[in-house]
């Protein structure tokens, strides 16, 4: 399985910020050369808490990315902590409003995805979670990269 990962992109309408809408497209270009169908955007993907989320809701729906079965995976970051699945209508974007475990691919690999909770830190989160991850090494990435 191969996925790509980013964080803190930050957008705001690509009017007011047309370079951070390029640099995703970019990501996206590369991933669909790389045959890699799925994204995280791991917290901070708009600059603010409250946004007008259908543009990307129709960036998310452009034939490109859907024809192609993109998946965006959308982990919730202390700029859009109130962002909700509600928000969006492609069936290509899932927003994490919780920590959940999932699992891809095949064989499948298991992710705790957790968004931010200003009440409890990620330690806490991934002890209430322990029982049920499996037990491996944990690794520690650099940004932004893709994973093979």
């Amino acid at each position: 399985m191969k996925i790509a990962v980013t964080a803190d992109v930050h957008l705001k309408t690509k009017e007011k910020s047309p370079e951070r809408w390029n640099a995703l497209s970019n990501i996206l270009d590369k991933m669909l050369s790389e045959d890699i169908k799925t994204l995280f955007i791991a917290g901070d993907l708009f600059n603010e808490e409250s946004q007008n989320y259908s543009e990307f809701d129709e960036f998310c729906k452009n034939t490109k990315y859907t024809s192609n079965q993109i998946k965006f995976h959308i982990i919730p970051g202390n700029h859009d902590p109130s962002i909700k699945q509600q928000y969006f209508t492609s069936d290509n974007i899932r927003v994490f409003g919780k920590s959940e475990i999932i699992k891809l691919g095949e064989p499948p690999a298991t992710f705790l995805f957790i968004p931010y909770l200003p009440a409890k830190s990620i330690g806490e989160v991934i002890a209430e979670y322990k029982e049920n991850l499996p037990k491996l090494s944990y690794k520690t990435f650099n940004w932004p990269q893709i994973f093979y």
